[in-house]
């Protein structure tokens, strides 16, 4: 069996979870996935589809050529996954997946605010969270982390 590329496993993953009827978005830094890929993927499912979704997530890696080679539960609803390409272990992807935001146990944000108004991203074929949405996140994180506003600027 061939491995799919960096940028056909995204696409093809992201598709699988739609067909499992998980529903999804990327939180944010989406605007040249799959094709650019730069640090880690964070994405939202329901609270009701975090464990199945790692479930499928290490299906998908074994079905498709890949390894989940990590697994890391950093917060209550979170997960950090690392898959790498069987042919080619210098590819790799790593899926940050979340419900609830939540930051050294406290709840920030709701998976449900997160995910509702979620759409296509344009020219893609994954979906992303409205605008509200997406600056609710961004702005909860920056607070969470301390990171001053001009870091989520964009």
């Amino acid at each position: 069996m061939n491995s799919l590329n960096k940028a056909d496993f995204f696409s093809s993953y992201f598709h699988a979870l739609s067909e499992e009827h998980i529903e999804y978005v990327i939180l944010h830094s989406y605007d040249k996935y799959p094709q650019e890929i730069h640090s880690d993927v964070d994405y939202c499912v329901k609270d009701e589809n975090l464990k199945k979704t790692i479930a499928h997530l290490f299906d998908f890696c074994r079905k498709n050529g890949w390894r989940m080679i990590q697994v890391l539960q950093h917060e209550v609803t979170a997960f950090f996954c690392v898959c790498v390409c069987c042919d080619n272990p210098e590819d790799y992807i790593q899926l940050d997946v979340c419900s609830h935001y939540i930051r050294r146990g406290k709840l920030m944000i709701k998976d449900q605010v997160l995910l509702t108004g979620r759409h296509k991203f344009p020219g893609g074929e994954f979906f992303v969270p409205d605008h509200k949405a997406e600056l609710a996140y961004m702005l909860w994180k920056a607070a969470a982390k301390n990171k001053p506003l001009e870091s989520i600027r964009e």
